[in-house]
């Protein structure tokens, strides 16, 4: 890790306006579990939008840093933003199941269910596949127990 972050840190000196870079560098940030670090890969996910605001990357991967921090109701645009952004432009179907997983999560996360259903019947037709076939299973799952607590008044 500290490796990647030399280079990415040495790619953004040679320039500064490197969005992958950057990308990278807030990635790697927020793989640690400390303040600091959640602090470097906001700072470095900021600019990489700015930079090029047509890219999904750095809004998703905020978008996901944020729900890490407990922070829903900022992430649901960014997370939004990023997933029209691939929508538009992932044609890999295995990344923009990926791409519709950060979407869900940050609808289940703000307990916008009924949006949550859609978007998961939405990826079960754009990315058919284990891998989406699974994961909507577990989030209806989740979406369901969470609709009953909230009926128990949980």
């Amino acid at each position: 890790m500290r490796e990647a972050i030399a280079r990415a840190r040495r790619a953004l000196l040679l320039d500064p306006s490197n969005y992958d870079a950057l990308v990278l560098l807030g990635t790697i940030y927020s793989d640690f579990d400390d303040e600091k670090s959640l602090a470097e890969a906001l700072q470095a996910y900021d600019p990489a939008i700015g930079l090029e605001p047509g890219r999904f990357d750095a809004y998703l991967e905020k978008a996901d840093l944020f729900m890490d921090q407990k922070r829903h109701s900022e992430a649901l645009p960014l997370a939004k933003k990023g997933f029209e952004l691939a929508l538009r432009d992932e044609s890999d179907p295995y990344l923009l199941a990926l791409e519709y997983m950060t979407w869900i999560r940050a609808l289940f996360e703000n307990k916008r269910f009924k949006e949550a259903r859609r978007a998961i019947q939405d990826a079960l037709q754009a990315c058919p596949g284990k891998l989406m076939s699974s994961s909507a299973d577990d989030w209806l799952r989740l979406i369901a127990d969470a609709e009953k607590a909230k009926l128990v008044g949980h």
